[in-house]
């Protein structure tokens, strides 16, 4: 059996045999967050639906958790999760869930010897990483359990400190310790009341004293009340201490430079910070890419806190990314010792010396250290002098090592906000000029990626021509090739675009190099490992792993897991060394590779959803391994996420010697945007289709591109696209494809069935029958079956409808084509309402519901949804005959399908 571990005490955690196991899903994570809260007790179906989906519960919660279990035991093992009569189980041992230990630990301590309970208790306090359930992912689940986590955690930390005090701890770390926990909470006397003997233990009288004024002014304020009684024994406690010596006069550094004039926004990373700061201090790291601000960050943070480090403010610029070497650590120690006041005879030699001195300066001392630009961990942990002091350090590397072995927090710093980049464009050009012209504004930002430095320096040359729109500088910079040309700064290398990621560049090894270059030929979106791994011409491991020497280089993102991308102007910056750095032909193998990775993944989510895709495209030219897909689930999941990127490949394989790709993958795409009902996305595949496969001589192909060009004008435009289908149909009859002959009818019968006129449709339906019972393809003969009944239930035969229906529906449930089958099952349920048959109905239509599961299809989804709604009106049940209309109606308008008309009307039936 797997081991698992759970964490809720901080991040949402889930270990597998040791292995971190991500959990994008938040409703997987809300669903395991309330069986480990449980764990080894049932928890009722009716409380996980509760805390799952909070205050938008689904139709039928019952089924949903299923569902959700069966997913989360695909995570976690199948014999994790144990079923029962009247709900679920989590089958873990308390040790297993950290805020389960957590709570054992607690409760253990009590009666124990103080040596044993201060052990215990230190224990469960190290189990704290955060806020409990704060993205277990439900704030259902938050608001009503978090809580009484919250208050456990902050009666061990009350009891722990009485040990510790009773043990002559009076350290300067439970000090600082208890002032963080009173600033987060203000109100809580138990607290105050620790700290201020705490303080008074310290030798700090004076500070004890202060803060019972403190405490007992805001609860005065707040509630009108005095101090407890146990908090007035403490200050009077205080009050018969004597005063402590005076302290040592030290050096008191004032180092910190100017704040930049133009700082503007930044509001959510100054709130992170401040967050990081009240929970541990010690340690914290802003890494990003070059030009994105973090030195301004650090700078603005480190000038509003710096009253609360009264021993002073260091400031070094390590020098890890520029044109000179970066700045040796022994230099480095050199330097703050000396801003300490050490005088330079008495700084010893030696790198460790140094070192060791300046952790003894700085022994109970709270001082800010500020280290800027950062090369590597190993610069930086010399530095590193523990205690109440805190390290603010700022690099292009994200500095992995100082969080796995120094315990730093991490910020990421990012480009700014739409409207932060608008108010720094404004600040630069004048108020009046930026409102004036706010698309441009807004276009600026956007080509210049958000960075604060490329915003500043295109700004700057709007200001030196006064009379030109803004406008014409947003048209200079569109051109991706001479971008940087138009941002670059040829008398201050320090901001030009082009210059500053040169620095992070060239600290690459060539593996990793050739990679960034590489990645400039991916046509835009995100790229996942996969199609990393085709681009490089390596295996998915080795591509990883290159993508995270790029991501911690901060010269490729990854928001999230298997999703990486690089800003527009780092992209420009790539594209320009891939062509001056990658021979033509290596340029050529890695889009041939790219380009075989979308198509023959392509081909895999359309044989997932649709059963029976085309013949395999040929083999590619190198060896790759395009993605495969579990089901309809996973391959239109997959087609949502990838919808612009997919586009996006198809134009670039126009007019540039990859034809057979360009018509393959538009053919291929084709049903998928249909679906979906993206209709400028097919108008503008087809239209480069077209143009690709005239050049191929490939009549079969010829024909198939005709017909997915009039479904898609048809798609945009009733009767825009006949023509192409009839020149279809004529050169599919002339090659004697009895597949494509019967495909091109049935689509051309589909269209009048839409237009309204079904009478018209069966003709062309019923011949598309005929071919394709001639056709080797059995699922073909489904196809036209399916569409044949639903003109006929249109048109009136219903008889013959559901004979259709179910002869199509036979086929399917041979062949295991369960998308297909829920559109049979849902023409069986318009065929049974219109014959007044309610019950069969709404059975043929949950069935069909079941096999669609969250697709949001217009076809499949919303034509069950709307027979079901037809049903329930007929069995008189109005209230969920409301519901399934009105969910069939979001479907819809989401689409303009013009059934929102008839759901409108069934809808105004029932109010």
């Amino acid at each position: 059996m797997v081991e698992v571990r759970i964490a809720l005490l901080g991040e949402f955690e889930l270990r597998v045999d040791g292995h971190l196991r991500p959990v994008p899903s938040t409703r997987q994570r809300a669903l395991l967050a309330t069986l480990a809260l449980s764990a080894g007790r049932v928890v009722p179906t009716g409380t996980l639906s509760e805390l799952v989906w909070g205050d938008a519960p689904p139709e039928h919660p019952r089924a949903n958790v299923h569902t959700l279990i069966n997913r989360v035991r695909a995570r976690i093992g199948v014999d994790t999760v144990g079923t029962t009569p009247g709900g679920y189980r989590l089958d873990l041992p308390a040790d297993a869930v950290d805020a389960l230990r957590f709570q054992r630990l607690a409760a253990a301590a009590a009666g124990r010897p103080a040596d044993e309970a201060r052990a215990t208790l230190t224990t469960a306090i190290r189990l704290w990483r955060g806020d409990p359930l704060v993205d277990a992912g439900s704030d259902t689940l938050l608001r009503e359990r978090a809580p009484a986590l919250v208050e456990q955690y902050l009666g061990v930390v009350e009891r722990l400190a009485g040990l510790r005090l009773d043990a002559g701890d009076h350290g300067r770390d439970l000090v600082a310790e208890l002032t963080d926990l009173t600033r987060r909470y203000p109100l809580r006397e138990s607290l105050w009341t620790c700290l201020v003997t705490a303080l008074a233990a310290a030798g700090r009288p004076a500070d004890a004293l202060a803060a019972y004024h403190e405490i007992r002014q805001r609860l005065a304020d707040e509630f009108g009340s005095d101090p407890s009684p146990a908090l007035r024994r403490a200050y009077a406690d205080v009050l018969a201490e004597d005063s402590p010596a005076p302290a040592q006069v030290r050096a008191v550094p004032r180092q910190l430079p100017p704040e930049t004039h133009r700082f503007v926004g930044r509001d959510d990373d100054l709130a992170a910070l401040d967050a990081a700061l009240d929970r541990t201090g010690g340690l914290i790291v802003l890494h990003g890419p070059g030009g994105v601000g973090k030195t301004s960050l650090a700078l603005r943070w480190a000038h509003r806190i710096a009253d609360r480090f009264p021993d002073g403010q260091l400031h070094l610029d390590l020098g890890g990314f520029g044109p000179a070497e970066p700045l040796d650590p022994a230099a480095a120690l050199d330097t703050v010792l000396r801003g300490l006041g050490v005088p330079a005879a008495e700084v010893p030699r030696e790198a460790a010396e140094r070192s060791a001195l300046l952790r003894t300066l700085l022994a109970g001392r709270r001082v800010l250290l500020v280290l800027d630009n950062a090369r590597d961990a190993g610069q930086v942990r010399p530095l590193l002098a523990g205690g109440t002091s805190l390290v603010l350090v700022t690099s292009r590397n994200q500095l992995r090592g100082l969080a796995v072995r120094d315990g730093a927090r991490h910020r990421p710093v990012r480009g700014m906000s739409a409207a932060e980049s608008a108010t720094l464009v404004a600040t630069v050009v004048g108020a009046d000029r930026a409102r004036a012209e706010p698309a441009a504004v807004a276009d600026l930002a956007e080509l210049c990626g958000r960075l604060p430095l490329a915003l500043v320096v295109a700004a700057e040359q709007a200001v030196r021509f006064p009379d030109t729109p803004l406008a014409g500088l947003v048209a200079m910079l569109r051109t991706g090739s001479t971008r940087l040309d138009h941002l670059a700064e040829p008398y201050d290398e320090d901001i030009d675009p082009r210059t500053v990621f040169s620095w992070s560049y060239r600290r690459l090894a060539a593996p990793a190099a050739r990679a960034f270059r590489l990645l400039s030929l991916h046509p835009g979106g995100d790229v996942t490992t996969a199609v990393a791994a085709a681009l490089l011409g390596t295996g998915p491991g080795p591509a990883r792993a290159l993508l995270d020497v790029l991501v911690s280089m901060s010269l490729v993102d990854n928001d999230r897991p298997d999703r990486y991308h690089t800003h527009d102007l780092l992209a420009a910056y790539a594209a320009e060394l891939c062509a001056a750095e990658e021979p033509a032909a290596d340029r050529h193998a890695a889009e041939r590779r790219m380009h075989d990775w979308y198509l023959h993944t392509l081909w895999h989510a359309r044989a997932a959803v649709f059963s029976a895709p085309p013949a395999a495209p040929d083999p590619p030219a190198e060896a790759i391994r395009p993605g495969t897909f579990d089901g309809v689930d996973d391959a239109t999941s997959w087609y949502r996420e990838t919808r612009r990127t997919l586009v996006a490949v198809v134009e670039s394989t126009a007019g540039g010697g990859y034809d057979r790709h360009c018509w393959q993958l538009a053919y291929l795409l084709r049903p998928f945007q249909g679906m979906a009902h993206d209709i400028d996305d097919q108008l503008r595949t087809t239209e480069l289709a077209v143009t690709a496969v005239e050049r191929s001589g490939d009549d079969r192909a010829r024909a198939s591109i005709w017909h997915e060009r009039g479904n898609a004008l048809n798609h945009a435009t009733p009767a825009l696209g006949d023509d192409w289908l009839r020149r279809a149909l004529a050169l599919a009859e002339h090659n004697g494809d009895h597949h494509a002959v019967s495909s091109v009818l049935s689509s051309i019968g589909v269209q009048l069935t839409n237009r309204g006129r079904a009478d018209s449709a069966i003709p062309y339906l019923e011949r598309s029958v005929a071919a394709a019972r001639r056709s080797p393809r059995p699922l073909r003969l489904a196809h036209s079956l399916l569409n044949l009944a639903n003109a006929e239930g249109t048109a009136g035969p219903l008889d013959s409808a559901a004979e259709h229906n179910t002869e199509a529906l036979a086929i399917y449930r041979r062949h295991g084509a369960p998308y297909q089958q829920s559109l049979a099952l849902a023409n069986l349920a318009e065929n049974a309402v219109d014959r007044a048959d309610p019950h069969t109905a709404i059975r043929y239509a949950d069935e069909s519901l079941a096999l669609l599961g969250d697709i949001d299809d217009a076809t499949g989804v919303a034509g069950a949804l709307i027979a079901k709604g037809r049903a329930l009106l007929m069995t008189g049940d109005h209230a969920p005959a409301r519901h399934v209309l009105r969910r069939a109606l979001t479907i819809l308008e989401r689409s303009d399908d013009p059934r929102v008309t008839q759901v409108r009307e069934l809808l105004d039936t029932i109010r």
